[in-house]
């Protein structure tokens, strides 16, 4: 984490500056375990598939289809926000111990495509999995995350 403004701002510039400030500021993570003091790391995977098709998504799991659901659920609703960095929840109706969270950063365009950074991380048994990717609209209108 301590390095991820400057991982972004090379592939988004100024908006994964930004997504980068928000994701720290808005887990309360912050960036204070940056200095020589090891701690834990938390798990961070990248999200290599479209909103929908999670099979290869290691972020979910652990999940059953009707968490996957919501977890998708979430996602499309962050992407489709005007704003960013407010995180769209979703809790498990079966289990109090499974929930998550996603939070999308500014718009940005690649390739003619409207784009956005986001962060999604899922809770089960406490235990966070948090995984990051970039999702792009498509002309049909739906969200499909970039290599």
């Amino acid at each position: 984490m301590c390095d991820l403004k400057g991982r972004l701002r090379g592939r988004h510039g100024a908006a994964g500056r930004w997504f980068a400030a928000a994701l720290a500021l808005g887990s309360g993570l912050g960036l204070a375990g940056c200095g020589s003091e090891a701690s834990a790391p938390k798990p961070v995977v990248a999200l290599a598939t479209a909103p929908g098709t999670d099979t290869d998504n290691p972020t979910l799991a652990g999940l059953d289809a009707a968490d996957r659901q919501l977890a998708a659920s979430a996602e499309r609703q962050a992407l489709d926000a005007s704003g960013s960095g407010k995180p769209v929840t979703w809790r498990s109706a079966a289990s109090t111990a499974r929930y998550g969270s996603v939070a999308a950063g500014p718009v940005f365009t690649q390739n003619g495509q409207t784009c956005r950074p986001f962060s999604q991380t899922v809770y089960i048994d406490g235990v966070p999995q948090t995984g990051r990717a970039t999702a792009c609209r498509q002309p049909d209108g739906a969200w499909r995350r970039s290599g």
